[in-house]
């Protein structure tokens, strides 16, 4: 918690904006109620604790404490004691319109929240704005800020999810309207990617609203966020169904969203896959609803963006759908049309398994299917309408042709090469060496050594599979002058596995020999599986604009 200066008078106690300004009250006062001290104010009037407020943010001492609290063991006694004599400060709002729930909402104090609304439903002193009893507490809930958020919509905007559920359960049957920026709870809870407080908000709520800015919906968010968990995408379509065929003011579904977000390769497994297959099982003809601006489907959007994955559900799991291979856009570009600009191999494959393609489709501006360039596309195309420049492969094959390709070998050789000599040595210079008296290894029946050969033996094999492949592609180059990036792309793979193995092989050697000392293994264990976290942000990075 931050002190305050008693000489300066200088309140350094931040809040969700940043510092507090000068208080304008006694620098003791303020100190007291940030420490929690009831004892400055056991004596004061109920009209002396009212005119407590800082210079700019116009907090009370109330809202003082509850900011200056620590997240974990919060007490409400300072806050019980304060309301006892000064009742009023239960409703009292800053400068940005934030009531003391408000702020406990934001700053995830579950036990304040708590006490803040059982305490509203106590008996009320005369001249005091909310009536007694459930419908006060109620009545406090609904209150709203400057940016019209009430405590709930705080709670969610900072995923406090116990906080959620204790005022969606206090008054399940309301409605919470937008804010300024025009969001819900629940389109901030999907928005958000927390499937906790997405779950929380449906299964406490009776009607809870889903409005979302520009005519989006929470359906349209959840369909974005590539990591919102199963569970909470089947409740939301099971309590929400009639928004799968919802648009926004751009024509988009939440199918157009989740076939244009998904990313790239990696979206079978974090991406949008999933979700356009949930989508497509709650409604199969949502997907044929093409969008305002370049009358485009979900099925155009996902072959511009080089989701291959999505193109096969789509088609494969509504029949509808093989016609608008042949169907042309505003500008009368067929999927196909935006597929061959893309130039995805792959593709093709999906469109032949599935469909009856109409090869010879022309577009508006008579352009061939193979001249076809990129549009940029605007508004809610933000990647492009279509995304050309991401070759299959982590882009590697952009940089390399059969001109460059000697190069490029050269440095890959020595990699792989490199590799399949450590673990070459790393077999015949074990951990914990050999037993003089047989050959044996001593450690050979230790857990941790047996999954160091293991792994030493697979990068030793897939770096020796990288060296072949490389060894066939040059015979291939120099027979048929022909550069096979298939076999590229797998010697790249092998060599990236043998890297996998080997990290692997160091660890689990390291752990071997150092477990006597737990804490040291356990250490170099954490350091050397770092590998693999600098390899998925690489990888990350590289596929994203």
């Amino acid at each position: 918690m931050s002190s305050v200066s008693i000489e300066t008078g200088e309140a350094p106690l931040l809040d969700s904006t940043g510092e507090i300004s000068q208080s304008q009250m006694d620098p003791k006062f303020f100190k007291a109620a940030a420490d929690g001290n009831v004892e400055p104010f056991k004596d004061m009037a109920r009209e002396k604790i009212e005119s407590l407020l800082t210079a700019k943010t116009r907090n009370t001492i109330l809202h003082i404490n509850i900011i200056s609290k620590e997240r974990e063991n919060v007490s409400t006694e300072f806050v019980e004691e304060i309301l006892e004599k000064c009742p009023s400060l239960l409703l009292q709002v800053n400068a940005k319109g934030d009531t003391p729930l408000h702020v406990a909402a934001k700053f995830g104090h579950s036990g304040i929240v708590t006490f803040l609304v059982e305490r509203a439903k106590l008996p009320q002193h005369e001249n005091e704005e909310l009536e007694s009893g459930v419908g006060a507490a109620r009545q406090m809930i609904k209150m709203t800020n400057n940016e019209k958020n009430t405590a709930l919509h705080e709670a969610v905007c900072h995923k406090n999810v116990d906080v959620v559920k204790i005022l969606t359960k206090e008054d399940p049957d309301y409605r919470y309207s937008a804010n300024n920026d025009g969001k819900t709870p629940l389109y901030m809870a999907a928005e958000s990617r927390s499937s906790d407080m997405v779950l929380a908000l449906l299964e406490n709520s009776t009607s809870v609203s889903h409005e979302g800015p520009n005519g989006k919906t929470a359906l349209h968010a959840a369909a974005m966020k590539f990591d919102l968990v199963d569970t909470a995408l089947r409740k939301l379509l099971e309590k929400k169904e009639n928004l799968i065929k919802e648009t926004d003011q751009y024509g988009w579904t939440p199918i157009h969203y989740a076939a244009y977000h998904g990313m790239y390769w990696i979206n079978r497994f974090y991406g949008n896959y999933g979700t356009v297959n949930l989508l497509l099982e709650t409604d199969q003809s949502a997907s044929n609803i093409a969008d305002k601006d370049r009358k485009m489907t979900a099925l155009h959007l996902a072959a511009g963006q080089g989701n291959a994955e999505i193109v096969d559900a789509i088609i494969s799991k509504n029949p509808e759908s093989r016609s608008l291979i042949n169907e042309g856009d505003a500008m009368g570009n067929t999927p196909l049309h935006v597929l061959a600009a893309v130039r995805r191999n792959e593709f093709y494959d999906v469109m032949i398994r599935n469909t009856q393609v109409n090869y010879d489709a022309v577009n508006k501006q008579n352009e061939e299917i193979q001249k076809l360039s990129k549009d940029v596309g605007g508004g809610q195309y933000s990647k492009g309408v279509i995304r050309i420049r991401e070759p299959k492969d982590l882009a590697v094959q952009k940089y390399v042709t059969k001109e460059n390709y000697k190069d490029t070998r050269a440095s890959h050789l020595v990699v792989a090469a490199l590799i399949a000599t450590v673990a070459f040595a790393a077999a015949f210079t074990i951990p914990g060496g050999y037993r003089s008296e047989n050959g044996t290894a001593i450690l050979r029946r230790n857990t941790a050594f047996q999954a160091f050969i293991v792994a030493d033996s697979i990068a030793m094999v897939f770096s020796l599979s990288a060296v072949f492949t490389h060894f066939c592609l040059s015979l291939l180059i120099e027979e048929t002058k022909d550069f096979n990036e298939a076999l590229f792309g797998a010697s790249v793979w092998f060599t990236i596995f043998s890297m996998g193995a080997m990290v692997i092989a160091f660890v689990t050697g390291t752990y071997a020999m150092l477990v006597p000392s737990l804490g040291l293994a356990i250490i170099t264990c954490l350091i050397g599986l770092s590998f693999f976290l600098l390899v998925i942000l690489i990888i990350r990075l590289s596929i994203t604009e």
